[in-house]
C-alpha cells in the first residue's frame, strides 16, 4: 500500500475520527453534552429537564461515576453536569473545566429543577432527547447514533440543526467497510511514522497516564491492583493489570481523559495499553510501535464495525482481540499469525455480554487481553481452532462476520409462520400489497372505521374478523381482499402459510414510495434507495421490493438466460435456413461487437444496467446478426458458384455494403427520439434508444470489417475439412 493511495489516506482519517479523547464514560458524556447543546439555545439556567433515552444509554449510565461531579452518577446529575458547567464546543472534552463552586452548584441544581427522565421506543440503539424549560420559553437537543452527533437542535419551534437521523452517521465519517485484516496489515508495514504520530503519541501517553492512576488510587473493585498482587510482575500480566488499573480508574470517577476507540474508552484503553506495555518489555523502537498501535486499534474498529454501537455484546471482546494482533506484530509477526491470532481470540472470548458499564469492566477486559495473549500464543505453538468450532468460520472475515451476527441476532431462533404471497398471481388479479395487509390487519387485529354516539358519549367504530374465523392460520385463507375491479378475492388463491425458524428480535418496517423524477430510469432510482438504505437504515434492516419494482428486480435477474436463450435461437434458425452448422458461428461472432457498442454508449453517457437496455440489448443482437446474414447469404452463394472463400467474402460485402449501410441508417435514426426524450418516462425511453444506438453504430462498421474474416476462418476450419471429406467421397 502506497501513501499516495486513496485507501491509505482513508486509514489514517479512520484513526483520526475514532482515537479522540473523553473524558470518563462515553455516554453520560454524551448526555451531558446535549443538555449543554439545549442550555446553550435556551439561553438561561432551565427550570425543568425532561431526558429521554434509548434502553441501552440507561444501561450504561447508571451505574458509572460521572467526571468532575464530585463522585455523583446516573442520568439526572450527567444532565446537570452538562448544564451547569458543560462546554459544548468541547464535545466529549465538556466537562474538562469544571470548578468546585460549580460542582455545589450542581447538587443545589439537582434538588430545586426538576427531572423528568423516561425510557423512548426508538428503532436507533444509540438515541439521547434532551428538552429544557425555563419562563415559557424551551430548547432541545437530540444525538443519534454516536455519542457527537448531534442531529436536531431547536429553540422553540425554529429549527437550527436538522439532519436525517442515522446510526451509521456516513455522511460525516469514512467508510468503515474498506477495512479487512489483510489491507491493515499492509497499511501498517507501509505506514509513514509521522502521519499518525500525533495520534498515537496521544494515545499512549492519556492511556498510560490513566492506567498509573489507576494503580496509585483506589477506584472502584481495584481489578488491577488484585491482579498485580495475585500474579506478580510478569509481562503478560502486567498487560492485563494496567489495562484493568485504566478501567478501574475511568469507571470510578478518575478525572483523566482517555483516547477512545469506536466510541468507547474501555475499547481504546484495551487497544493500545498492553502493546505498549510490551513493547517496553521487548525494546522496540518508536515506529514498530506506531505500526502495531495500527495494527491493534484498526482491527479493534473493523470487529466492533460489525459489532455495532452499544451491543449486547462487550465491547472489550473486540480490543481484546486487536491488542492480540497488535502484540503479534510486535513478535514479528504478519499478516498469518495476526489473522490467526485474531481467530483464536475471537473463539475463546465470543459469549461475554454487556451488562453496562460500571466497575466490572475492568474484570472483563482483563479477560479479553488474556484471551488475545492466548490467540497469539497458541498459533505459536501451532494450535488454533477450525472452521465449525462453535462461532470459527472459514477464513478471518468470515469469522468477524460471524460474531457481528451473533451480536446483532443473538437471540435464540424460534418457530414462526409466515404467510408467502404469490406476486406474479396479486398482479395478475389486480391486487396490490397494501390492500392485502390492511384486509389481514382488520381480520387479526381491527381497524377503526368511524364514530357514534351513544346516549351523549362520543363511541369509536372497530371492525374485526369474527373470533370463530381466525382462531386457525389456515382460517385467514377463507377471508376475502377487494382488488381493483371491485371482486373479492380469497386470499388463499395468491398466499400460503410455511412454517420457518427465525430469530424473534424485530425491527420496525419502513415503506418506502416514490416515482423517478424526469429522465431517470427506475433502475437508476431503486439503485439509489438501495444505496441510500445502505447509508440511512440502521443495521437489521434490508430492502424488499414489491409490486412492479419486484418484477423488474425479478426480470433483471433473468437477464443472462435471457441473453443466452436469444442467441441459441438465432443460431438454430439460422442453422435450419443454411443447412449447415458451421455457418451460423460466422454470423454470431460478431454479435459481441453490437454489444460492446451498447455498453460502450451507455456507459459513457452514465446511464444504467436496467431492465429496459437489457430490452434494446436482445434487440441489438437481432440487428447486428440481421447485417452479419446479409454478407454471409451472399458469400455462400459466390461460394456455390465456385470461388475461394476471401473472393466470396470480399463480393459479399462489396454488394451489401450499400443496403447495409442504409438499413442501420434508417434504423439508426428511428431510434434516435427515443435516445433523445426528455419528460415523463424519459428514462425508459433513453435506455432502450441509446443501448439500441450504441449497438447498431458499433455493430454496422465492425460488421463490414469483421464478418468476412469469420467467414473466411469458419469456412477454412469446418466447411473446408466438410468439403475435403465430400469431394474425396464423389471421387470414390
Amino acid at each position: 500500500m502506497k501513501r499516495t493511495d486513496a485507501l491509505y489516506q482513508s486509514f489514517v482519517e479512520i484513526l483520526r475520527e475514532e482515537l479522540v479523547p473523553a473524558m470518563g464514560c462515553t455516554e453520560p458524556i454524551a448526555i451531558a453534552y446535549a443538555a449543554a447543546q439545549a442550555r446553550a439555545v435556551l439561553g438561561k439556567r432551565p427550570e425543568r429537564v425532561r431526558i429521554e433515552v434509548s434502553g441501552n444509554i440507561i444501561k450504561n449510565v447508571k451505574s458509572v461515576v460521572v467526571p468532575h461531579t464530585g463522585s455523583m452518577h446516573g442520568i439526572a446529575a450527567a444532565a446537570a453536569a452538562g448544564i451547569i458547567a458543560g462546554r459544548e464546543e468541547k464535545e466529549l472534552e465538556v466537562l474538562s473545566e469544571v470548578t468546585d463552586e460549580q460542582i455545589a452548584d450542581m447538587r443545589a441544581y439537582l434538588q430545586e429543577a426538576a427531572f423528568d427522565i423516561r425510557p423512548i421506543d426508538s428503532p436507533f440503539i444509540f438515541d439521547i432527547r434532551i428538552t429544557v424549560y425555563a419562563a415559557g420559553d424551551q430548547a432541545s437537543a437530540r444525538i443519534v447514533g454516536s455519542h457527537t452527533n448531534l442531529v436536531q437542535l431547536l429553540h422553540g419551534t425554529k429549527r437550527l440543526i436538522d439532519r436525517p437521523c442515522s446510526e451509521t452517521v456516513s455522511e460525516r465519517r469514512t467508510d468503515r467497510s474498506v477495512l479487512t485484516v489483510e489491507r491493515i496489515v499492509d497499511f501498517a508495514q507501509s505506514l509513514c511514522p509521522e502521519d499518525v504520530q500525533e495520534i498515537f503519541e496521544r494515545q499512549i501517553s492519556y492511556n498510560m497516564a490513566i492506567a498509573e492512576a489507576g494503580l496509585a488510587g483506589s477506584y472502584g473493585a481495584n481489578v488491577g491492583k488484585t491482579l498485580r498482587e495475585a500474579y506478580g510482575e510478569t509481562v503478560q500480566n502486567r498487560a492485563r493489570y494496567m489495562a484493568a488499573a485504566a478501567s478501574d480508574a475511568r469507571m470510578s470517577g478518575c478525572e483523566l481523559p482517555v483516547i477512545i476507540n469506536s466510541g468507547s474508552g474501555n475499547q481504546g484503553i484495551t487497544a493500545s495499553v498492553p502493546v505498549v506495555v510490551y513493547a517496553q518489555e521487548l525494546g522496540v523502537s518508536r515506529e514498530t510501535l506506531y505500526r502495531a498501535l495500527a495494527v491493534s486499534n484498526l482491527s479493534t474498529i473493523h470487529i466492533k464495525a460489525h459489532i455495532g454501537t452499544l451491543s449486547a455484546y462487550c465491547g472489550a471482546v473486540s480490543a481484546g482481540c486487536g491488542a492480540g494482533a497488535g502484540i503479534t506484530y510486535l513478535y514479528g509477526g504478519g499478516y498469518e499469525q495476526i489473522k490467526h491470532t485474531l481467530v483464536n481470540a475471537m473463539a475463546i472470548t465470543s459469549g461475554i455480554i454487556c451488562d453496562g458499564a460500571k466497575p466490572s469492566c475492568a474484570a472483563k477486559i482483563a479477560t479479553s487481553v488474556d484471551a488475545g495473549l492466548l490467540g497469539y500464543h497458541m498459533y505459536r505453538c501451532g494450535n488454533q481452532f477450525y472452521a465449525g468450532d462453535g462461532i470459527v468460520k472459514s477464513g478471518i472475515e468470515h469469522t468477524i462476520e460471524a460474531v457481528g451476527s451473533l451480536a446483532h441476532n443473538g437471540m435464540a431462533d424460534t418457530t414462526q409462520l409466515k404467510l408467502v404471497l404469490d406476486y406474479e398471481k396479486l398482479s395478475a388479479l389486480n391486487l396490490s400489497i397494501g390492500e392485502v395487509n390492511s384486509a389481514i390487519s382488520t381480520v387479526l387485529s381491527g381497524s377503526y372505521v368511524n364514530d357514534y354516539m351513544d346516549r351523549g358519549r362520543v363511541k369509536q367504530v372497530w371492525v374485526m374478523g369474527n373470533t370463530g374465523s381466525r382462531m386457525q392460520p389456515e382460517d385467514i385463507l377463507g377471508w376475502h381482499v377487494r382488488n381493483a375491479n371491485g371482486e373479492m378475492v380469497p386470499i388463499g388463491t395468491f398466499a400460503k402459510f410455511e412454517w420457518s425458524y427465525g430469530s424473534p428480535r424485530l425491527l420496525p418496517a419502513v415503506n418506502i414510495q416514490g416515482n423517478p423524477r424526469a429522465g431517470v430510469s427506475s433502475g437508476q432510482a431503486m439503485a439509489a434507495i438501495e444505496e441510500i438504505a445502505k447509508e440511512v437504515f440502521p443495521t437489521g434492516y434490508e430492502i424488499a421490493w414489491n409490486g412492479v419494482s419486484y418484477q423488474e428486480k425479478a426480470a433483471g435477474n433473468q437477464g443472462p438466460a435471457l441473453f443466452a436463450l436469444s442467441i441459441l435461437v438465432v443460431f438454430l434458425c439460422l442453422a435450419a435456413l443454411y443447412e449447415s452448422w458451421s455457418v451460423p458461428i460466422a454470423v454470431l461472432l460478431v454479435v459481441p461487437c453490437g454489444v460492446v457498442g451498447a455498453l460502450g454508449l451507455t456507459g459513457t453517457l452514465g446511464m444504467s444496467n436496467d431492465i429496459y437496455f437489457q430490452v434494446g440489448l436482445l434487440t441489438t443482437i437481432g440487428l447486428v446478426s440481421k447485417n452479419a446474414i446479409l454478407i454471409v447469404e451472399f458469400a455462400k452463394e459466390y461460394m456455390e458458384q465456385g470461388k475461394d472463400a476471401i473472393h466470396a467474402a470480399e463480393e459479399a460485402v462489396r454488394v451489401r455494403l450499400r443496403p447495409i449501410l442504409m438499413t442501420s441508417l434508417a434504423f439508426g435514426l428511428g431510434v434516435l427520439p427515443l435516445a433523445m426524450a426528455h419528460g415523463a418516462g424519459a428514462g425508459a425511453q433513453n435506455a432502450i434508444g441509446v443501448g439500441v444506438l450504441g449497438g447498431m453504430l458499433a455493430g454496422t462498421f465492425l460488421c463490414i470489417a469483421f464478418v468476412p474474416v469469420f467467414y473466411v476462418l469458419v469456412d477454412r476450419f469446418l466447411g473446408g475439412k466438410k468439403r475435403h471429406e465430400k469431394n474425396q467421397t464423389q471421387q470414390a
